[in-house]
């Protein structure tokens, strides 16, 4: 494609619907919103309650195990005392659970401060309103792109093998390279590309935007 008419669809898609999805046009590439990360302080002090939690599971377990042996050994010696066997089935009980909890995940949310939790709400909620965005615009200008083609033109789209998916997910960045595809292929012209700089002049930057 013509650099000129390349930046010029390009500042087209920027000054309507943002930088993101202007650098998707120019990249051919989606864009991708990173969740925000933890501050380094919270995963310190989650790294630190994970161990201090798991040190002492494991220290109680270790006590129970010892007491459970000598309960064996004194119902091995008096296999009659049911109150020996009732004991031994309350450390077994307690064992389990203790090894449940070893497994349990300590949640980095309640690691946080007041002010470091807004901070993450804050930073949470604009990923993903930045994600609903790009979603929402994304998707205007697949149909902008898609409507302003012709009859002609979209039944040769539809007959490609590639349709059925770009269709489905309303992939703009696809459905571009789709467009560029049908028409270079169905131009006779000894100037293929001028056919597609002017199509594409057409889709974006002149006909029936509404």
């Amino acid at each position: 494609m013509e650099t000129r008419t390349s930046k010029a669809v390009a500042i087209y898609i920027r000054r309507h619907f943002g930088d993101k999805l202007q650098k998707e046009f120019e990249f051919g590439k989606k864009t991708v919103c990173h969740v925000p990360a933890y501050a380094a302080a919270v995963v310190t002090r989650h790294a630190l309650k994970v161990a201090a939690n798991t040190v002492r599971l494991t220290a109680n377990n270790k006590l129970l195990e010892d007491h459970l042996v000598a309960i064996v050994a004194a119902i091995a010696a008096d296999p009659k005392n049911l109150d020996l066997v009732t004991k031994r089935i309350e450390i077994d009980e307690k064992i389990a659970s203790g090894k449940d909890k070893l497994l349990d995940y300590v949640d980095i949310d309640n690691c946080m401060t007041g002010e470091e939790s807004k901070l993450w709400d804050s930073a949470h909620r604009s990923y993903c309103e930045d994600e609903q965005t790009l979603k929402k615009d994304s998707g205007i200008v697949y149909a902008l792109l898609l409507g302003q083609c012709t009859q002609v033109q979209l039944e040769a789209l539809q007959e490609d093998a590639d349709w059925e998916n770009i269709s489905m997910k309303c992939d703009h960045i696809e459905l571009c390279k789709l467009i560029e595809k049908c028409v270079l292929k169905q131009t006779s012209s000894k100037y293929p590309y001028l056919t597609l700089i002017g199509e594409l002049r057409g889709l974006c930057l002149g006909r029936n935007y509404v």
